[in-house]
């Protein structure tokens, strides 16, 4: 019993389960997750429009990431992606992204457009409103 507590002290248990405590929260939680979204929206919508490939822009974003839970997400994202899954499918096997962040994501892959797609939903202004 004692090695296996140790073992999940070490493979970061507490700081995965706090992490995700964070974003279920009643009134900061979904601040948390409002913030992550628009951040991710605008930094990958950046970065893909300045020439960066998209599992770079999901690689780097995810280095920015401070809660665990959301940075083992995006891990497991750019694996799908690089796997050569589309970044709606791999964003709609999350359990965290929204439809509608799926759906624009769909819709971006298919003109070729994915960051202006994202851009253009203006999807940062709409995860802030939700914030206020």
């Amino acid at each position: 019993m004692r090695r296996e507590v140790g073992k999940l002290r070490r493979n970061g248990f507490p700081r995965l389960f706090y992490s995700l405590r964070q974003l279920h929260l009643p009134l900061s939680g979904g601040i948390l997750s409002g913030k992550f979204l628009a951040e991710f929206c605008q930094t990958l919508a950046t970065l893909v429009l300045n020439g960066v490939t998209l599992l770079d822009a999901i690689s780097l974003f995810r280095r920015a990431v401070p809660n665990v839970y959301l940075k083992e997400l995006l891990g497991r994202v750019s694996e799908r992606v690089a796997e050569g899954a589309a970044l709606s499918t791999a964003l709609k096997a999350a359990p965290f992204f929204p439809p509608v962040l799926c759906d624009v994501a769909a819709i971006g892959e298919q003109s070729g457009e994915i960051a202006a797609g994202w851009l253009a939903a203006n999807s940062r202004s709409s995860w802030e409103r939700r914030i206020q």
